[in-house]
Parts: structure tokens; C-alpha cells; sequence
């Protein structure tokens, strides 16, 4: 699911309606504190589908290839090309793979048949003359634009992208298969642009729509000015410009944004449901391990800050729920990161690994015991030097110039007291401090205006918002 942050209702969210992701979690394990390798869906994707770090790899951003067959992953098997090369029906729909122009180097990784090409985040979307836009793309970014979808208009005809790939799945799973399968769905929503069948809207009237709890006025005030910047900018000039918290709530459409948030998850937890009707029919029912994550977290206002680009916990925690033929739930609540998930497979499969060496730890033998170990704090990268730390108690942050934040989530769970300068905390800074990574590949390129201003790591940058805030 793109871009699906924590509000779902199997991680505490009881106003959030996703019964089909509670279904799911009801025959498997969940991961109360899973967290991403990169909160930006191209770098993210290409960690959990090579088993390597941004900082192995290099890849930090969006523009970066993330499939590799490509320079900065060569020599990488990813996991549906390892699955293929061992005999299995592998197919990919949707958006599994970041890059849309690729679709050649994807398919090649699949069973005839058995692909359908991320197409971009308009593909299949009804146009004005169907649905009014709120239209935010000159502040925003070009897919800053929510609107509901008449219920009738998805038909034959007319399929929004994630029915179509659904679709597509379920056709697949009503086949009879001679090989064993790794089938990936890429559901698009709830990525921008929040454009969904009504029905789901009305989900969500808007006077049950709260601002977010994690929202506290002035919470930048002790960050570093660097990440002052990467709370208030939108990075890189295609994506918009700055100041996103300001535009929204000046326009008074905060809590409009929050509802077509959660009407675009609402949409993908009903395809999600579809797919697993299907696999329940099926004959693959009782055989089939799947897995449910996210990409990344999302931010819809919390630190005056929208959408992902972040280090903190609401731009990197995601969803993730494993489930193994006769389980029943089981619930862990340590961190864990979707890196974990390639040896993971392998273990639960039993298929060979590829030839390098998984930087994830294999997560199976917590799948029945929520008391287990994973061993060590997850580690998320946003650009080159730029990581975050989380265990069980803290976030440490710390950026390419040396700046610094530090949350203690026992007492701070919305991470609004930066405690890194405070002496008492040294010790647990000097701990983290040894699980930053030792290879620090540099960035092929600075993001192609997807990632940082490296001016903002100069000494002596201060963050001026009013300079910085532009608006039409």
C-alpha cells in the first residue's frame, strides 16, 4: 500500500476503517513498529526488494534506479527476479518497482503473462468533467489533488488503476498454476492523487474528521534548521513549493485533506479484501504466505510537515503483517524494518539466497513468539549521512552536518521534545551512535530536486520562513 502511514486499525486507530487489513492480521503476525529503510517510495522499495541499505546502495531518492539491473544496484539479484530464476511463476501489477519508464527491465522479471507496468499516478483517473478536483499542484507537487469518484463511473469501461491490477490478481489466482507463485500487487492508493469512488469518502463525514493528535503549534521550535527545512519545504521544484502546512490550513482544508487520505486507504483496504475472497476460493488457500506493508509513512500536518521526507517516526513507520498458512495472530511490538523482509522469505520459503550478502536479519522465528528478539535498532536513511535510529525506547536522528534530534517514545510518543541536547542523554546517543552505518555510498546525483538542499548543512544556514515561503 503506497504511501500508508500508521493510521489503520490494526495499529490502534479504532475511528480508521480497514476491516480487511484487520482480517488479515487475525491469521498472522503483526508488527506494531515496522519501519521503512527510506521514507520515499523509490529508495524504500529498492532496499526491501535488494535486501540493502540506501547506504550500501546509494539509492536515496525518487530519480534514483531502484530495480537492480541498473549502475547503482548492479550485481543485486532483487526478490522476484531470485524467485524466477528458481522456477517460480512470478508475476508484478502495479506499482512494485518505483520507476514508471521501465517497464521492460520489470517484465523481463516475470512469467508472460503475469505483469501489469506501474503507469503513473494519474493512470485511469476520471477527469474534471467526471470529478471536481481540490487542487493543490502549484503548492503541492503535480499529484497534490483530491476528489471522489461518482460510484457508477467505475464499470466496464472505467476502472481506477488499483481495481484494474486487483483484478488482474484475482484472474491469476483462479488459474491452475503448475509451478509454486511470488506474486507482488502494487496498490496505489492512498498516494496522491486521492482520487476514489465516493463511497469512500462517506466514510469519513467531514465533521468526524479530528486534526491529527501528534499536531502540537511551534514543534519545530528545538529542531536543527536543516530539518526545519525538510519539515517545511516540499523538496525539489517539480514537487511544488513550500510551506505545504501553511497553504492548507489557510485555505481551511486540513481536515478535508485528512478525509481524502483516509478514503484513498479505505479504497485499497476494499481491493486488498477482494484479493484475499479471491485467494480464499482458491487452490492455493491453504499454501500461500502474504505479506502486507507499506512503503513508507506519511505525514498529514504532524510537525507542520506533509507528506513523507522525513526522519521522524510518522515518515517512517508503516503497516506489516505476515501470514503463514495455519497461523493464528500473534502480535510484536519491537521495531523491525521491511529490509527484514527478503531473508525472511527466503527462510519461510526455503529457496536459495542471492549472491549478496542481506543487510536485513530473517524475522521468522518471531512469527510465533512476541516475545523474541529482533536484536538491534532499525536504522531508516534519508539522503547521503542523513539517518535515523529506533529501538524499543528511542529515535535518534542525526544528519550529515552533525545536527541532532533524540526522542524518548516511552514519554514522548509524538516525538515533540527534542531531548539531543540535553547532557543526561549522551549515553544513549554514544549507543545509537554504533549502529550508523560504516559505508556511506555517495549520492549518484543530489535527488534531481527530489531530496535535500545541500545548503541547509552549510555552517551558520538558518531556516527563514518568510523568505522561504512562496506562494501563487
Amino acid at each position: 500500500m503506497d504511501d500508508q502511514n500508521d493510521q489503520t486499525g490494526i495499529l490502534n486507530n479504532p475511528g480508521i476503517l480497514t476491516p480487511n487489513l484487520d482480517r488479515l492480521s487475525k491469521k498472522g503476525t503483526i508488527f506494531t513498529h515496522a519501519y521503512c529503510s527510506a521514507p520515499s517510495c523509490g529508495p524504500s522499495r529498492a532496499s526491501l526488494l535488494s535486501g540493502l541499505f540506501p547506504s550500501t546502495t546509494g539509492v536515496y531518492y525518487n530519480s534514483q534506479p531502484g530495480n537492480g539491473e541498473q549502475s547503482a544496484l548492479s550485481g543485486a539479484v532483487t526478490l522476484p527476479r531470485l524467485f524466477k530464476d528458481q522456477g517460480y511463476i512470478t508475476g508484478l501489477f502495479g506499482k512494485v518497482f518505483h520507476e514508471e519508464n521501465r517497464p521492460k527491465i520489470y517484465e523481463a522479471m516475470c512469467t508472460p503473462g503475469f505483469f501489469s507496468p506501474h503507469t503513473g499516478f494519474w493512470a485511469n483517473a476520471p477527469d474534471t468533467s467526471v470529478v471536481h478536483f481540490t487542487d493543490f499542484r502549484y503548492e503541492g507537487g503535480s499529484n497534490f489533488v483530491w476528489g471522489a469518484v461518482p460510484d457508477e463511473w467505475e464499470n466496464d469501461e472505467h476502472k481506477l488503476i488499483d481495481t484494474e491490477n486487483s483484478d488482474k490478481v484475482i484472474a491469476c489466482l483462479e488459474k491452475k498454476l503448475d509451478h509454486p507463485f511470488f506474486m507482488a500487487l502494487g496498490l496505489l492508493r492512498p498516494h496522491l492523487p486521492w482520487i476514489v469512488p465516493k463511497r469512500f469518502y462517506e466514510l469519513y463525514p467531514l465533521d468526524s474528521i479530528k486534526i491529527p493528535g501528534g499536531y502540537l503549534p511551534n514543534d519545530l521550535d528545538d529542531l536543527p534548521e536543516c530539518a526545519k527545512w525538510m519539515a517545511l519545504e516540499v523538496p525539489g521544484d517539480n514537487l511544488g513549493v513550500s510551506n505545504l502546512q501553511t497553504v492548507i490550513t489557510g485555505a481551511h482544508k486540513w481536515k478535508e485533506a485528512i478525509q481524502a487520505y483516509q478514503a484513498s486507504t479505505a479504497y485499497s483496504d476494499f481491493q486488498l479484501g477482494r484479493v484475499l475472497d479471491a485467494l480464499d476460493k482458491s487452490a492455493y488457500a491453504t499454501n500461500t504466505i502474504v505479506i502486507l506493508c507499506g512503503d513508507n509513512g506519511y505525514h498529514v500536518g504532524e510537525k507542520d510537515h506533509w507528506t513523507k521526507f522525513g526522519l521522524w517516526e510518522k515518515s517512517n513507520k508503516v503497516p506489516l503483517i505476515i501470514s503463514v498458512p495455519g497461523s493464528k495472530q500473534c502480535v510484536y511490538t519491537s521495531p523491525v524494518s521491511l529490509v527484514d523482509l527478503y531473508p525472511t522469505i527466503i527462510s519461510l520459503t526455503g529457496i536459495k539466497p542471492p549472491r549478496q550478502k542481506l543487510e536485513g536479519l530473517d524475522l521468522s522465528h518471531l512469527l510465533k513468539n512476541s516475545d523474541g528478539i529482533r536484536g538491534m535498532p532499525v536504522l531508516s536513511t534519508y539522503g547521503f549521512g542523513c539517518h535515523s535510529l529506533r529501538n524499543e525506547k528511542y529515535r535518534y536522528i542525526r544528519y550529515r552536518n552533525g545536527d541532532e534530534e533524540l526522542y524518548d517514545h516511552l514519554q514522548d510518543p509524538y516525538e515533540w521534545n527534542n531531548l539531543a541536547t540535553d547532557s543526561s542523554y549522551n549515553y544513549v546517543k554514544r549507543e545509537m551512535i554504533k549502529y550508523l552505518p560504516v559505508i556511506n555510498e555517495p549520492e549518484t546525483d543530489h535527488g534531481s530536486n527530489l531530496g535535500w538542499d545541500v545548503s541547509v548543512f552549510e555552517r551558520g544556514y538558518v531556516y527563514d520562513n518568510k523568505k522561504q515561503l512562496r506562494v501563487k
